[in-house]
């Protein structure tokens, strides 16, 4: 959907949906709320986009959408086992191309 404004005389309303990590759609408002609700937020909010964020709980964490989350912990398990098994910080900061310190937190890094 595109950025539709809703016009009741010189109001205009867009509404923000908040779908985790995609790109916020922009909805009218008059396409998804009752038209009692529509002239109580109008009362509030005028010729405005308004935000509405998702409940808590229904969120993805960061990188759940994308598998960035995923790849990462897979990364750093690959560079504890190769710590663990010889390979020098300095090593596996050029294998992967992270700093050393960077290195140091993931293996030095202690399991919840």
């Amino acid at each position: 959907m595109n950025l539709a404004g809703l016009s009741y005389g010189l109001c205009n309303l867009a509404i923000s949906i908040d779908g985790g990590a995609k790109p916020m759609k922009y909805v009218s408002a008059s396409e998804i709320l009752p038209e009692y609700l529509l002239h109580e937020i109008q009362k509030y909010v005028h010729g405005s986009v308004l935000y509405i964020p998702s409940p808590e709980g229904r969120r993805k964490k960061w990188g759940q959408i994308s598998g960035q989350r995923e790849y990462l912990q897979k990364r750093n398990l690959e560079i504890k086992q190769l710590f663990r098994m010889g390979r020098s910080i300095d090593q596996l900061a050029d294998s992967y191309c992270l700093s050393e310190d960077s290195i140091r937190k993931i293996v030095y890094k202690k399991e919840k």
